[in-house]
């Protein structure tokens, strides 16, 4: 039997359409599908893609943890501040804390701070540095925090980029 060329390329386009019906869905439903949506199913279509959209939840989830963050900062701030000096413990350790900052391994970097401090009361040091350069920033923080390993039992990072362009690294640290 020879089919005229007209029916087969519309056999052709029928097959590819056609959706395969799934195991036990009904006919009426697999055509009801089939068919195109109307202006109230689009409708309801882009309300529901809105209501499952993450990114306002998730947006909402950053200002959360920005929030937190910076209150733990600001308590750490604070139990540093009403912290009493320890001179003999400080001044060694700050000397020490120097000595990393000068060290072969951030030498080896060729990042330098513009500026950098450190002060240690009797638990606890902060420590702070302004770059040019973010990536500098979060490399040299990551460098010198490797370098601490034997001074500070702990430390807390924080980098921060601000408006004119510099970042700015402040790390609490804890006695060893």
């Amino acid at each position: 039997m020879i089919f005229p060329l007209a029916f087969v390329g519309a056999l052709v386009v029928a097959v590819l359409v056609m959706r395969p019906k799934m195991p036990n869905e009904p006919v009426a439903a697999a055509a009801t599908s089939a068919a195109a949506p109307d202006a109230s199913n689009k409708a309801r279509s882009a309300a529901a893609m809105m209501a499952q959209d993450p990114l306002p939840q998730l947006l909402a989830q950053d200002d959360r943890v920005l929030e937190e963050r910076t209150r733990y900062l600001a308590a750490l701030e604070a139990a540093y501040r009403a912290e009493p000096v320890d001179s003999q413990w400080a001044a060694m350790t700050e000397r020490a804390l120097v000595d990393v900052s000068r060290g072969d391994a951030l030498a080896a970097t060729r990042i330098k701070p513009n500026a950098w401090s450190v002060q240690c009361h009797s638990r606890s040091c902060k420590m702070s540095a302004v770059f040019g350069d973010y990536d500098d920033a979060q490399d040299w923080a990551n460098f010198f925090l490797t370098g601490t390993g034997g001074i500070l039992a702990q430390a807390e990072l924080s980098v921060r980029r601000d408006v004119g362009g510099t970042t700015h690294v402040l790390i609490f640290g804890a006695r060893r």
